[in-house]
């Protein structure tokens, strides 16, 4: 066992080596980095100045998709109009009854126009804004524009696409109405020629559904559906 003066010794006069590493952990301890004050609040600035920085920017971002969708429905509906206004509603024949049957003559109605080739008329007339015709031909020309009305909705995904062909269908009617009675009465005279409408109405809505509708995703999509019955 150590003599009780050195152990005394030691105490009161420890190793130079046990000094030097006393004295590094306080100094250590008194040196400790902590958080400041500044930099807690530079950081909170920072990060707020970021965060309105990014709504500002989102705003703007959904404002401008805002703005683009609502003039791709205005030039839909603009020129979805023009094209029921002056395409033809309806091509209606003038049955001929000679003995080789056939036709003697067309009439062709639009909304804003109208041409006449009258078999008893040796020079076929074309009118425009003939307020008479444009009257007795509403109900063949006016709807149409049902069309025009399930477009722009069709674009905004507020319709299906059965309730869009349920419309189109709507919207020749009283053509496909003239067509049935015209098949019958050619039948038994024997004279046939192209009756009906002609729909460009269809092609340049289907035009701006392609152009402007964006694929609507089913909150659903990707979860397993069961089979239906018949595939069971």
């Amino acid at each position: 066992m150590m003599p009780e003066a050195l152990r005394t010794d030691s105490v009161l006069n420890p190793h130079p080596l046990h000094r030097v590493l006393s004295m590094s952990s306080i100094g250590l301890r008194h040196i400790r980095p902590g958080p400041s004050r500044s930099s807690h609040y530079f950081c909170k600035a920072f990060f707020s100045s970021s965060l309105k920085t990014s709504m500002r920017e989102l705003s703007v971002s959904e404002e401008a998709e805002s703005r683009r969708e609502r003039t791709s429905l205005l030039i839909t509906a603009i020129v979805m109009a023009l094209t029921c206004a002056l395409e033809p509603a309806l091509v209606l024949p003038y049955p001929s009854y000679s003995s080789g049957g056939g036709v003697s003559g067309y009439d062709i109605i639009a909304l804003v126009w109208y041409y006449t080739a009258q078999p008893w008329n040796p020079e076929p007339r074309l009118y425009f804004f003939y307020i008479p015709i444009i009257i007795i031909y509403l109900p063949v020309t006016l709807p149409l524009f049902i069309f025009v009305y399930g477009v722009v909705r069709y674009i905004q995904n507020r319709i299906t696409t059965a309730r869009l062909v349920a419309l189109g269908i709507l919207s020749i009617i009283f053509p496909l109405f003239v067509v049935i009675i015209y098949v019958i009465v050619a039948s038994m005279i024997g004279a046939f020629g192209f009756v009906g409408p002609i729909p460009i109405h269809f092609l340049v809505g289907a035009l701006f559904i392609k152009l402007f509708r964006k694929s609507q995703v089913a909150p659903w999509e990707g979860e397993d559906e069961e089979a239906p019955w018949w595939e069971e």
